[in-house]
């Protein structure tokens, strides 16, 4: 098989993988998935998109304030930049 038909392969695939995160584990991958999406435009950035938009929901329904934290990344105005850290 090769890459195409491997790529193909996951979109024909209608079943769902169980996966089990931690708040925490979700809270981090979104912040990635955040800052991927300010290089990934397309279909692929819709993907992601309703991916983080997804993950939002499943993180606030049990820690709301976490939730509302992670919407604010997506809005621009709302980039950390490296003075933050210091």
């Amino acid at each position: 098989m090769n890459n195409n038909e491997i790529l193909q392969s996951l979109i024909n695939h209608d079943s769902k993988i169980p996966l089990s995160l931690s708040a925490f584990e979700i809270f981090v991958l979104v912040a990635y998935l955040q800052t991927a999406q300010h290089w990934i435009r397309g279909e692929s950035g819709l993907v992601v998109q309703n991916l983080v938009e997804k993950l939002i929901n499943a993180v606030s329904q049990s820690i709301p304030e976490a939730g509302a934290l992670l919407e604010q990344g997506n809005q621009p105005g709302y980039d950390i930049t490296k003075e933050y850290f210091e």
